[in-house]
């Protein structure tokens, strides 16, 4: 599954347009997920920036809802900030 994550966080954050790619990163990020069986939040919130990367942010705010319920409480408000990026219909772009 990490390889898949792994290339699907790329080209949903990639500040790089040549290296950024929605509709990939939704397949790859989709293969994360079903390889974890959705439950690996990880896999969940790559999902949620891939649908946001594509301009699917009702997608973006369901799957990273479903991120931050899994995940541990360290990594919540971080997930919670990238959520309010997609309510505002904001991809997330890292650096």
């Amino acid at each position: 599954y990490q390889a898949n994550n792994n290339y699907a966080w790329l080209l949903a954050t990639s500040p790089n347009e040549r290296i950024a790619n929605g509709t990939e990163a939704v397949k790859f990020a989709t293969r994360a997920c079903e390889q974890t069986r959705w439950k690996i939040h990880h896999a969940l919130v790559t999902l949620a920036a891939a649908s946001a990367r594509s301009g699917d942010f009702e997608n973006a705010i369901r799957w990273q809802l479903k991120g931050i319920e899994l995940a541990d409480a360290a990594s919540r408000s971080q997930l919670v900030e990238w959520l309010e990026l997609y309510k505002k219909q904001q991809p997330l772009v890292l650096e």
